[in-house]
């Protein structure tokens, strides 16, 4: 009797496609998901504060091109362009000032006590009145007001020279004389800007700010926005403030022909 075997499993066809589970398709569609959304966050974190660090820098209003030679308070000639790589505020005062003068003083010395120990920064205040504000005189409002640190000039010298200036390269409103039946006071003379500007280390103008708005609250926003800006024209400064210059210094700018 012919002896009889079990039948083998017959090897797998050739032909026959494995079968592929449905929680495999999922699995690499997670994993794709995932890896895109890691991609993208790693993409924002890079690309959005700097393209919120451009929206938010302050812009180019104007720019410095003309060199300011003065006198300070100790009477020595003294040129604008020596601030060159530092950051400076600028404003008009004048000593007898009964107006906004002595507010805007006020609120230059706060921004000199949150910044004056820095040496990348600086403040400037010139003399629309130069034939009363003489060195003597600029001397001694600085010393009752407490004003002797040597990171703040007060310019006096010619008056067309510094009045054309601060409204031709600064871009302040012309002061205007005050008729004498509309002064507050006999030294109540000039009607002028009281805006305060900030230059940056290049010379260019960046924001003008009106310290000496009435509203408190709107005040408040302005020192604020000052302060903040200050920090924000100073984290420009990328050459410090003892380089020496690269370019020679523009000359001073001349008064009109009368």
């Amino acid at each position: 009797m012919p002896a009889h075997s079990s039948p083998a499993n017959p090897p797998p066809s050739s032909a026959e496609t494995p079968t592929v589970r449905p929680w495999t398709i999922w699995a690499l569609v997670a994993v794709i998901i995932f890896g895109g959304l890691v991609g993208t966050q790693l993409l924002f974190k890079r690309i959005v504060p700097e393209v919120t660090k451009k929206a938010q820098r302050l812009p180019y209003l104007g720019r410095l091109e003309k060199d300011l030679e003065a006198v300070d308070s100790t009477g020595k000639t003294v040129r604008l362009s020596q601030l060159d790589g530092k950051v400076f505020l600028i404003a008009y005062v004048y000593t007898t000032c009964p107006r906004g003068c002595a507010e805007v003083v006020d609120k230059m010395r706060a921004m000199h006590a949150r910044y004056g120990s820095d040496p990348r920064f600086h403040l400037v205040s010139v003399s629309l009145h130069p034939s009363h504000d003489t060195p003597e005189q600029l001397t001694a409002f600085r010393t009752t007001h407490g004003l002797t640190d040597p990171n703040w000039w007060f310019l006096t010298g010619n008056q067309e020279a510094l009045r054309y200036y601060m409204t031709k390269q600064v871009n302040l409103r012309p002061v205007v004389d005050i008729p004498e039946s509309d002064r507050v006071s006999p030294e109540d003379l000039f009607d002028h800007d009281t805006r305060v500007a900030l230059v940056d280390a290049q010379s260019h103008v960046r924001e003008y700010y009106d310290v000496t708005a009435p509203d408190p609250g709107i005040n408040r926003l302005i020192m604020q926005k000052l302060e903040s800006d200050i920090a924000s024209v100073l984290a420009e400064v990328v050459v410090p403030a003892s380089a020496p210059a690269q370019s020679q210094s523009p000359a001073p700018v001349a008064a009109p022909a009368p």
